[in-house]
């Protein structure tokens, strides 16, 4: 799984062994404090004199946050130095202890908000534009050629796509729904919705006699999408008398919404 935030670790509060000249990229510390950093190297620590300002880095002018990328046992073996606007300084007054803490910085908070701001929540909504004939005992696909609203441009109205295509891996709900109009109501013969991923899985049907000259039908249901999946929404009518779909946003439309978006 792609790691979005620093590593992270509870206490993870330690001593250098010694005092430590600007410049430095390797920090040994006190015997068996390796042990309360994260396993994995890959984040930011406040360096500070804590003899001089005990529990308060911020009151030290010479603190630093440095970043640890690689760390064996107690030795933090690789650290980049002055990082998030601080500055490179020397950390080795004698008789001073100087103390490292894996804190919340500026940016933690940062890379959260980045993180936050890059999820832009998957919706979209589209309906036919004209009346669309449908041919008999032919499935074909729906014209849900004009867009409502579509937040992060997944739905493509063009002709020959009206489709839906999951920019994320996740969780979504879909919805159908169509409006008939049949010349002639015949009850022995059935008109059929369909949502169709990939172009070859059904993820949901319909089907309804003819009887009527006009009818709705509609589908909705959640369903499991790999990032590039797409989905289709496909008609057929087995009545002989010629039918339409009805082009209109409040009769004939296909939307849908993320309900979770990460590894399904």
């Amino acid at each position: 799984m792609t790691a979005y935030l620093d590593q992270p670790s509870n206490f993870a509060y330690v001593t250098a062994l010694q005092g430590y000249a600007s410049g430095v990229t390797t920090i040994t510390l006190q015997s068996g404090d390796g042990s309360r950093l994260p396993a994995t190297a890959g984040y930011n620590l406040v360096w500070w004199d804590d003899t001089d300002f005990p529990g308060n880095p911020a009151a030290d002018t010479l603190r630093e946050i440095i970043r640890v990328t690689a760390r064996s046992g107690d030795v933090l073996t690789t650290i980049v130095r002055a990082q998030e606007s601080t500055t490179n300084n020397n950390h080795n007054i004698g008789g001073k202890t100087y103390r490292l803490a894996l804190c919340v910085t500026k940016k933690t908070i940062d890379d959260i908000d980045a993180k936050i701001s890059g999820l832009v929540k998957s919706r979209f909504k589209a309906n036919v534009a004209v009346d669309q004939t449908i041919s008999q005992a032919t499935l074909t696909k729906v014209k849900y050629a004009t867009e409502q609203y579509d937040a992060a441009s997944e739905y493509n109205p063009a002709d020959p796509t009206y489709r839906f295509t999951a920019a994320v891996t996740g969780y979504y709900f879909v919805q159908a729904q169509v409006a008939w109009n049949v010349a002639t109501a015949d009850s022995a013969t059935s008109l059929l919705l369909r949502l169709v991923k990939n172009a070859t899985t059904t993820l949901a049907e319909a089907e309804d006699r003819a009887s009527e000259t006009r009818k709705c039908q509609s589908l909705a249901t959640i369903v499991s999408l790999t990032a590039g999946d797409y989905v289709e929404v496909f008609v057929q009518r087995n009545c002989t008398a010629a039918t339409y779909i009805y082009g209109a946003a409040e009769k004939s439309f296909f939307s849908g919404h993320s309900v979770f978006q990460g590894n399904t």
